[in-house]
């Protein structure tokens, strides 16, 4: 396809063409034209085989494939879905292919994301998109969303998110919602957002008024809204009056089709997040009271997020729970480190003869509200990064400090040289004053049998 700076576009071309045949030189032609002879005698050369047809732009997808995932294959991994309903790294591990050509073969064929169908049945349950298909406005104004985001009320004090489900003192129930509305303009994105205790068709319409000034004092002109199909927005006669006031066109989306309306449905996650933030936590509070709530979240037994969840054949996804980790405290303010033991022991070989370097990056790590060492003793370390590890939980002692390891601690004397050194980094470790140490999403101080120095 030409791009918009091309010498040629088949109208060019055949102006070019038109010019060689009134018999003038195809060098002179191409000097004329800004291109090159070659370029000019291919053109010459597909005209005269095939035409005004041959002065067509030509796909560039090849012929033949000639690696590509034989019919037999595809058919088994389409069969293999179709039976366990699993995902392209199961069916991969069990074809024998990579995970990313079971992919590229199950788009191929459009079968639908494992969250779409009903786990038992396999039937499609999710509505989908009809086209990928994406519309921006010309101008501002042209058009704008309106939607309404309920978020539930948060006690003082935090609620189930913080402490788990039934486990908040004194809890009460029947605090209520509020009601985030958002007008957002289709071609800028310039949102306006109000949080009321209801969605009635006064309210929306009272928003739709102010969102409506907003946007004038701003030069913009508001001529469409649309919306969902909620009754605020359909049915309600103070909704309809400032439409009517403004000379305004409205427009629904279809129904079970929400993407319609995506661009204000996309920051219902941005509210739901950022509101609940601010009602949870108290940002005036000093760092060592949001420091007790991380505590406390470090020790509770909530999961990692639902699409991260643990699966026996993705191993490596026991990263999830630090990932967790490290999200929720930075919601919190707090500083976070995240250190793969193997380079934290690399960075202390670097810097081994300066002493100095070496007491500065300990301290350095002593002030972070959450340190997270991944990867701990899966890969045996020097004696010298194995003692700088032990002042470095030393200077951590009452810190939240999180550890995630592949094996087990009473494992980690074996990859330790030195076993005095390793019994004491590992008492140390499974010490009291430790926030938590974890396996994978085990307390790794179930799995500890202490042993007697020799």
């Amino acid at each position: 396809m030409s791009h918009v700076n091309a010498r040629l576009t088949p109208a060019g071309r055949l102006i070019m063409i038109q010019r060689i045949q009134s018999g003038r030189a195809v060098a002179h032609v191409a000097a004329e034209m800004g291109i090159s002879r070659t370029t000019a005698w291919r053109w010459w050369r597909r005209f005269r085989e095939h035409g005004p047809a041959g002065l067509q732009d030509r796909s560039s997808v090849a012929r033949s494939h000639p690696r590509r995932t034989g019919a037999c294959m595809q058919t088994r991994v389409r069969i293999m879905r179709h039976l366990t309903r699993r995902g392209p790294v199961f069916i991969a591990g069990k074809l024998g292919l990579h995970a990313s050509t079971v992919g590229r073969v199950l788009r191929r064929h459009h079968v639908p994301l494992l969250r779409e169908l009903d786990p038992v049945t396999g039937a499609v349950i999710r509505a989908t998109r009809r086209s990928a298909r994406r519309y921006e406005h010309d101008h501002p104004g042209l058009l704008i969303h309106i939607d309404v985001k309920k978020l539930g009320r948060i006690p003082d004090g935090g609620g189930w998110r913080l402490h788990g489900r039934g486990e908040r003192p004194k809890r009460k129930r029947g605090l209520g919602y509020d009601y985030v509305h958002t007008v957002i303009d289709d071609h800028s994105r310039l949102a306006y957002a109000e949080i009321h205790d209801d969605e009635k068709g006064t309210t929306a319409a009272g928003v739709l008024e102010r969102a409506i000034a907003f946007y004038a004092a701003l030069g913009v002109t508001v001529e469409r809204v649309i919306s969902d199909n909620a009754f605020a927005y359909r049915h309600s006669t103070a909704f309809r009056d400032v439409i009517n006031a403004h000379g305004i066109g409205q427009k629904f989306i279809k129904p079970h089709c929400p993407w319609t309306n995506g661009k204000v449905e996309r920051l219902k996650p941005h509210h739901r997040d950022r509101v609940g933030l601010c009602e949870t936590l108290d940002l005036q509070r000093g760092p060592n009271r949001r420091l007790d709530d991380l505590a406390r979240l470090l020790q509770s037994k909530q999961s990692p997020p639902r699409h991260r969840r643990q699966d026996p054949h993705r191993p490596n996804q026991q990263r999830s729970r630090s990932v967790h980790l490290a999200h929720n405290a930075c919601m919190q303010l707090l500083s976070v480190k995240y250190w793969r033991l193997a380079e934290l022991a690399a960075r202390l070989d670097e810097i081994r003869q300066d002493i100095a370097a070496t007491n500065d990056l300990v301290k350095k790590i002593s002030k972070y509200h959450l340190v997270i060492f991944d990867d701990f003793f899966t890969t045996e370390i020097s004696p010298h990064a194995t003692r700088v590890l032990f002042e470095i939980m030393e200077a951590r002692t009452g810190q939240a400090t999180a550890i995630v390891s592949q094996t087990g601690a009473s494992d980690w004397g074996k990859i330790i040289p030195n076993q005095v050194t390793a019994e004491s980094l590992i008492n140390r470790i499974m010490h009291p004053s430790m926030t938590i140490a974890l396996k994978g999403e085990t307390n790794l101080r179930q799995t500890y049998q202490p042993r007697e120095i020799l």
